[in-house]
C-alpha cells in the first residue's frame, strides 16, 4: 500500500473523529487495488472496493446509496483511441494508482455539437435529500493543457473541471460551473466560476473570474463546498479552492448567503453534479493540443465526499466578504471590473456586489446578475 494512502487514511480517521456529530464522511477512495473501470462505449463505471482506505470505500454499496447514482458519461459512442477513463500509475512518479481522464479525438459522426466530454456523473433521485455537501479530491492538470495559452482565439468557456445542477424545474433550475477560460494570444488561462439558469436564453446570476495561476504538472488538493440557501437570505455557500503540495491554499471563488442560489429557486436540494470533469465545449481545443504533440488529459486521486464541510479552518482568511450598505457597495463597485476594464457593478444597480476583493493575492472580477456579456 502506498505511503500516501496510509497517511490519507489516518488523516480521514482523525478528521472524522474530530467532527463526530457534525459532518459525516459519505465515501472516499484513492483508486487503489480492487477498484477497476467497467468499460462501456459511452457510459463506463467504477466498480470495486478500495481497500487502501477504511469504509465507506465501496463504489457501489458505499457511494451509490441514499438515492445517489455514479457513472461516467461521454455523451457519445467512443473508442479508447478517441477518449476515455482509465486507472494508471501516478504521472508524477511512483506506483500510486490514479484516475486518468483524456481526450484525443472527437467522433464527429455522433457529435453534431463537436463537444468532447469525459465526465463523472452523480445523480440524486430525490433532490431534497442533499441540501449541502463537501467534496475534496486531488487534481493533476497535465502540462500539455498549457498549450491552450497559444490558442488562436479566446473562449469564454474553456476546459471544464466541475459542474453542479440544482434541483428546480424550468427557470428556477440553475447551474454552477468551473472552467478554465481561454484568452489566447499567449495569455494565461483564467479560472471562471459562474452561476446561470438553464432557460433559453441563459441568464447569468453571478460570475467570478480569477487570475490565480493554473497549477500545471503538480498535484493540488481541491476543496468544494456547496450549501443551498433557496428561500432564505443567509447560510448559502459555494466555495472552490486548490492547494499545491507544500504551498498555501488559493481560493478561486467563495460566494455566500443569498448569492449562492438563483433568486427564483425554491427547491433546497441538488439534482446532480459532476464531481470531476474533463470537458471541452469545442472539438478544436482538443485537436489543437493533439496537433501540437500533446494530449488533453487530467488525473484525479483521493476523492472524498462529505455531507458538510469537515472543518479544517482553512477558509477563515483570504475569502471575499459580502458587501453591505451604500458605502460598502460603492467601494465594491469601484473595484470590480470585467476583463476589458468595464465596471460591471454600480451602487445604483438593482443589487449590490456580493463579493469584494480580499487583500493581496489573485484578482477577482465579479459580474453581477443580469450582466450577460461574459
Amino acid at each position: 500500500m502506498a505511503l500516501k494512502k496510509l497517511v490519507a487514511m489516518a488523516a480521514a480517521i482523525i478528521l472524522a473523529a474530530g467532527t463526530a456529530g457534525a459532518q459525516t464522511l459519505l465515501f472516499h477512495s484513492g483508486f487503489e487495488a480492487d477498484v477497476s473501470v467497467k468499460p462501456h462505449e459511452w457510459l463506463p463505471d467504477l466498480i470495486g472496493v478500495d481497500r487502501s482506505v477504511s469504509a465507506p470505500n465501496d463504489w457501489q454499496a458505499g457511494l451509490e446509496r441514499d438515492g445517489r447514482k455514479f457513472f461516467f458519461n461521454f455523451c457519445n459512442r467512443v473508442t479508447p483511441e478517441q477518449m476515455g477513463v482509465e486507472l494508471v500509475n501516478d504521472p508524477a512518479g511512483g506506483q500510486n494508482r490514479v484516475l486518468r481522464m483524456y481526450q484525443r479525438d472527437v467522433p464527429l459522426g455522433n457529435n453534431p455539437s463537436n463537444k468532447t466530454r469525459v465526465q463523472a456523473e452523480m445523480q440524486i433521485d430525490a433532490p431534497d435529500r442533499l441540501r449541502e455537501f463537501y467534496q475534496q479530491w486531488r487534481l493533476y492538470i497535465h502540462p500539455d493543457i498549457r498549450m491552450l495559452e497559444n490558442f488562436p482565439e479566446s473562449r469564454k468557456e474553456g476546459p471544464q473541471l466541475m459542474e453542479l445542477d440544482c434541483a428546480d424545474a424550468g427557470c428556477g433550475r440553475y447551474r454552477i460551473t468551473i472552467t478554465l477560460r481561454v484568452q489566447g494570444g499567449g495569455k494565461p488561462l483564467l479560472w471562471n466560476t459562474w452561476c446561470h439558469t438553464l432557460c433559453s436564453p441563459r441568464e447569468t446570476f453571478w460570475q467570478v473570474i480569477s487570475d490565480a495561476p493554473v497549477p500545471y504538472g503538480v498535484w493540488v488538493t481541491v476543496r468544494m463546498h456547496w450549501k443551498s440557501n433557496a428561500g432564505t437570505k443567509t447560510g448559502g455557500r459555494f466555495h472552490f479552492s486548490y492547494q499545491p503540495d507544500g504551498a498555501s491554499r488559493v481560493v478561486v471563488a467563495d460566494v455566500k448567503d443569498d448569492w449562492v442560489s438563483w433568486p427564483q429557486a425554491t427547491a433546497w436540494g441538488i439534482r446532480a453534479w459532476k464531481p470531476f470533469v474533463w470537458y471541452n465545449a469545442g472539438q478544436d481545443e482538443t485537436h489543437y493540443i493533439r496537433d501540437n504533440g500533446g494530449l488533453a488529459q487530467i488525473f484525479v486521486d483521493d476523492f472524498e465526499l462529505w455531507d458538510g464541510w469537515p472543518g479544517d479552518g482553512a477558509t477563515t482568511a483570504s475569502v471575499p466578504a459580502k458587501a453591505s450598505g451604500p458605502a460598502a457597495s460603492s467601494r465594491a463597485a469601484a473595484a470590480l471590473v470585467d476583463l476589458r476594464g468595464r465596471r460591471v457593478v454600480t451602487a445604483g444597480s438593482g443589487r449590490a456586489a456580493a463579493l469584494a476583493c480580499a487583500g493581496a493575492g489573485p484578482r477577482w472580477y465579479v459580474i453581477n446578475e443580469r450582466i450577460t456579456h461574459h
